[in-house]
């Protein structure tokens, strides 16, 4: 399986995980399979505000590690 690329609201996604005690998924976020257009999107899109909460995760069977923030 190839890797899958989100954009998330990292603070947000925490704190519905640890008040509902379940996963808060990946339906709200943008996903790409290309690491560099994720990036891309990234620092075009997200303001500086914005990139305070998201970061870039990559996803592989549903492990999911941090892998770009600013």
């Amino acid at each position: 399986m190839e890797p899958v690329y989100a954009i998330i609201n990292e603070k947000e996604r925490d704190n519905f995980e640890k008040k509902w005690f379940i996963p808060y998924g990946y339906f709200n976020c943008e996903l790409f399979t290309n690491l560099d257009e994720a990036i891309e999107v990234y620092e075009m899109v997200y303001t500086k505000m914005d990139r305070e909460n998201h970061v870039i995760e990559k996803v592989v069977y549903g492990e999911r590690e941090v892998i770009y923030w600013s």
